[in-house]
């Protein structure tokens, strides 16, 4: 059985590689968690959620 691989999400990851490009880190990929500056995002079902940044 050929499964044909497509991307989903493209604005995702059109902004997650803008992010990167402004210095973003990819500090995890099992979830993908970028880091930049004090605050972490995680990628979650089509989603890129926002943690809450320690003060």
């Amino acid at each position: 059985m050929h499964r044909e691989y497509t991307r989903q999400y493209h604005q995702l990851r059109t902004h997650i590689e803008r992010m990167l490009d402004s210095g973003a880190v990819i500090a995890e990929r099992a979830p993908l968690t970028i880091r930049r500056g004090n605050q972490v995002y995680q990628v979650a079902c089509g989603m890129l959620i926002s943690e809450q940044s320690p003060r």
